[in-house]
C-alpha cells in the first residue's frame, strides 16, 4: 500500500515499502510526480510498484522458495559458472557434478543438506572413484561454495 506526501516544492511523493530478501529487513522507496489528480496518484503507484518489482529481480537467485532441491542449485549454478569458462573445463565439471548426482538424490531439499551429508558424500565420493588429494579438495570446494 502506497501513501502519498505533498512536497513544500509543490510535487507530491509516492512512498511504500518491500521486503529486501537477503536481509529480511523492511525499506522504504519513494517516487516522486507532479500533479494531484488520482490518475497521477495512480501512475505513480503503478511506476513505484513496477521499480520493486525491478528491484525483486535481482535478488532472484537468493529466494529460497524458486530454488528448493539439490538438482535446481546444480542446474543454476552450473548455469552462471559457466559463463566466460573454457569448454573443457565446463565438461570436466559436468563430469564431476554427474558422479555427485550418483551419491545424492536431486530431490533432496536443500534446506536439508547438514554437513555431516556433505561429509558422507565426499568420503563415498573418494570410495568410489579412488580420487586425488586434489580432487577432493576441488569438489569440497565445489560442492560447499
Amino acid at each position: 500500500m502506497a501513501s502519498h506526501v505533498k512536497l513544500p516544492s509543490g510535487n507530491f511523493q509516492c512512498i511504500s515499502r518491500y521486503t529486501n530478501p537477503l536481509t529480511g529487513k523492511r525499506t522504504k522507496i519513494t517516487l516522486t510526480y507532479s500533479g494531484s489528480t488520482r490518475k497521477a496518484q495512480r501512475n505513480a503507484e503503478r511506476e513505484l510498484e513496477d521499480k520493486i518489482d525491478r528491484i525483486l529481480e535481482e535478488y532472484e537467485y537468493a529466494q529460497p522458495d524458486r530454488i528448493l532441491r539439490f538438482s535446481q542449485l546444480v542446474e543454476k549454478w552450473l548455469e552462471h559458472w559457466r559463463v566466460g569458462v573454457n569448454e573443457r573445463t565446463v565438461e570436466r565439471e559436468i563430469l564431476v557434478i554427474r558422479r555427485v548426482n550418483e551419491l545424492i538424490d536431486g530431490d533432496v531439499l536443500v534446506e536439508s543438506i547438514t554437513p555431516l551429508l556433505l561429509e558422507k558424500l565426499l568420503t563415498d565420493y573418494q570410495k568410489k572413484y579412488d580420487s586425488s588429494y586434489s580432487t577432493m579438495i576441488h569438489i569440497k570446494t565445489l560442492v560447499v561454495h
